[in-house]
């Protein structure tokens, strides 16, 4: 499962590795940690 996040740095969503806790934005090339709520 993927979650969309928005990149600090160009404010684009992007598409978020939940196992990894990161996601990579292709547009700005910026890999940032990805702020993920897990609760249920």
């Amino acid at each position: 499962f993927a979650n969309d996040n928005v990149c600090p740095t160009c404010g684009v969503n992007c598409i978020v590795d939940e196992f990894e806790g990161l996601a990579y934005c292709s547009p700005c090339g910026e890999m940032y940690h990805a702020d993920i709520d897990f609760s249920f």
